[in-house]
């Protein structure tokens, strides 16, 4: 009798990226392969968007370069990332320069 076997081999990708969002938002550095895009929506709140998807959500880093700042993921999918930063002290919108590290698979297989 055969059974069912799951491969527990995938397709991990990281990607590291750094984001220079005062006046105008540019990437400044993409630490992988893969094409990314960035968008910025208005004060604070951006959006990085996969050329190559991943299988599904990915897990998301964020980490603020801008004293007082701090990041939260606003929506995340398998092809789009949306973050957005406020000062900490106000809880006003304000632009960052910050690292975003994105972590995902291209196997939705988590067994």
């Amino acid at each position: 009798m055969l059974r069912s076997i799951k491969s527990h081999q995938r397709m991990r990708r990281d990607l590291h990226i750094r984001v220079t969002g005062t006046g105008t938002a540019a990437l400044a550095s993409v630490m992988d392969y893969q094409q990314v895009s960035l968008t910025d929506n208005g004060t604070g709140l951006y959006t990085i968007t996969l050329d190559q998807p991943f299988a599904e959500a990915p897990i998301v880093q964020l980490t603020s370069l801008t004293a007082g700042l701090f990041g939260e993921v606003v929506s995340s999918s398998s092809s789009a990332i949306q973050v957005r930063f406020k000062d900490s002290a106000t809880q006003t919108a304000t632009d960052a320069v910050f690292f975003m590290s994105i972590m995902g698979s291209d196997t939705a297989d988590r067994h």
